[in-house]
């Protein structure tokens, strides 16, 4: 997604090196977008229930990252 389409506070599905993953956007500073990662999604678009990351810091990414649910 372009930069200005994401918004603070939205849920959206968000790349990882090891998978996707529900995160919530937090914050946008330089180009990069502040999220907090929760549970893996599954090849299905369902969340998987035994793959749980949910980090409480922030995890920066970058736009192309992000995707609508």
């Amino acid at each position: 997604m372009n930069l200005f389409e994401i918004e603070i506070g939205r849920k959206y599905k968000c790349d990882r090196q090891d998978g996707q993953y529900f995160a919530t956007v937090k914050e946008k500073r330089d180009g990069s977008i502040g999220v907090v990662l929760g549970d893996k999604v599954e090849k299905d678009g369902d969340l998987d229930p035994i793959d749980r990351l949910g980090t409480s810091d922030l995890v920066w990414v970058e736009p192309h990252c992000i995707h609508p649910m």
